[in-house]
């Protein structure tokens, strides 16, 4: 949920525990899915959900706009077509296996599916 919010949550509406607010981001979660106001790709071996993606819209994950070292190299103009990918996420077991690949392959595939544009990623270098 970090990046469908525009803003972190105000102090008033922090909640004192790990549970609690994952309950309440699960929830929030539910609804933007409900009403297609997320997307998202799932990796499966076996079965099992492996490996994740979130994708979406520049107006569905509108957080990074926010971000200044964001700012500093945004392009400098405002695509209608603008694409962000956001977050993976693949289980210990399953990781230098080529998940995410296989999840970025189907994330970009999803996009051009939905008409295309400008993509964007926000790689963490630790």
């Amino acid at each position: 949920m970090h990046f469908h919010r525009p803003r972190g949550l105000p102090r008033a509406k922090w909640l004192p525990t790990r549970a609690q607010r994952g309950k309440r981001n699960r929830r929030e979660k539910r609804a933007l899915v409900d009403r297609r106001c997320a997307h998202g790709i799932l990796v499966y071996a076996e079965g099992e959900p492996i490996g994740w993606c979130q994708y979406g819209p520049q107006g569905e994950l509108p957080r990074i706009d926010n971000i200044r070292g964001y700012r500093r190299l945004a392009p400098g103009h405002s695509s209608p077509r603008l694409w962000r990918i956001t977050c993976f996420a693949v289980l210990k077991p399953y990781r230098k296996r080529g998940v995410a690949g296989a999840a970025l392959r189907a994330a970009l595939e999803s996009i051009q599916k939905l008409g295309g544009g400008l993509v964007e990623a926000y790689p963490i270098t630790r």
